[in-house]
């Protein structure tokens, strides 16, 4: 696409949450930034609440998410993680239209 065709497409503007559900990657490369920017909070965020290192945070993230689908429920069945703390934190981005790029 062109530059001067995205140029052309007007804004949106929402009044509320903005829902973005990825069907294996059939709406946008997750490996441009958004799932890096999630990993990247989960890893963080699992240090701060749990007080442990990288190392141990990212271990317990994969593992969480290999032994259930999904780090969070690990956090919340063995750590007493808040799972709606944990969302929120984990998934608000400051500008996510440039964290996407499209698939058309």
């Amino acid at each position: 696409m062109t530059a001067q065709r995205f140029s052309r497409r007007r804004r949106v503007k929402t009044r509320g949450p903005v829902w973005l559900f990825d069907l294996d990657n059939t709406l946008h490369h997750a490996s441009h930034a958004v799932f890096p920017a999630i990993n990247k909070g989960m890893t963080q965020y699992i240090m701060d609440r749990l007080n442990v290192d990288l190392d141990e945070a990212n271990r317990l993230r994969t593992g969480y998410t290999q032994r259930y689908g999904a780090s969070l429920l690990g956090l919340v069945r063995y750590h007493d993680v808040d799972a709606s703390d944990f969302l929120h934190v984990v998934h608000t981005f400051a500008d996510l239209p440039s964290m996407l790029r499209a698939r058309f």
